[in-house]
């Protein structure tokens, strides 16, 4: 098995262009990927809330192998060098200012060691009981991020270039950047 991990997305229709751009970023720093055009799943939400369990599936297709899941709407734009390996789950902790949502982002989520399994066995549970916020994933996410696994937090934080968020939070030199296309949806498919 091999430590580099395998960056992972899904998206839908109305991604497409998201998607094709996701791709295009990848193959620019050759990051073997998997990206795939999936059928929604109902509603924005329900479509959402099946990212855990995309990024399980992944894992067990690839034996257990450290992925990256990237949201499709989001671009690598810098060499993700803290991301060569992955051996936690690991993402961007938000600031105060900007955690109506969580604490941390699940747009970039590198999911690897050996509390990977058990940590999405439980975003899968959590999403199920949690269908109707906001964010359908990043609220579950965040709440899981916050539990204690072995005794140590259970989300090891990456650094805030890698969760640039355009018009929102932006980084000057970002690694990656999400370019949150669903604000730019119709919100009341939400």
């Amino acid at each position: 098995m091999t430590d580099k991990p395998l960056w992972v997305s899904f998206y839908t229709s109305d991604y497409a262009a998201h998607g094709d751009r996701l791709v295009a970023s990848l193959e620019r720093f050759a990051l073997p990927y998997h990206v795939a055009r999936v059928p929604k799943r109902g509603d924005w939400h329900t479509t959402t809330r099946w990212k855990p369990e995309f990024i399980e599936w992944m894992r067990a297709a690839t034996g257990r192998r450290p992925l990256v899941w990237i949201d499709a709407d989001a671009e690598v734009l810098r060499e993700p060098v803290e991301l060569r390996s992955v051996e936690s789950v690991s993402a961007v902790e938000m600031p105060r200012t900007l955690r109506s949502c969580g604490r941390w982002m699940a747009g970039m989520v590198a999911v690897g060691g050996p509390d990977a399994g058990l940590f999405l066995a439980d975003w899968i549970d959590l999403c199920a009981e949690m269908p109707r916020t906001y964010a359908a994933d990043s609220e579950p996410f965040s709440v899981l991020g916050e539990r204690l696994i072995g005794g140590r937090r259970a989300v090891v934080s990456l650094p805030h270039e890698y969760g640039s968020i355009d018009g929102l939070w932006e980084h000057p030199d970002p690694v990656i950047v999400h370019h949150q296309a669903s604000r730019e949806m119709a919100r009341g498919e939400r």
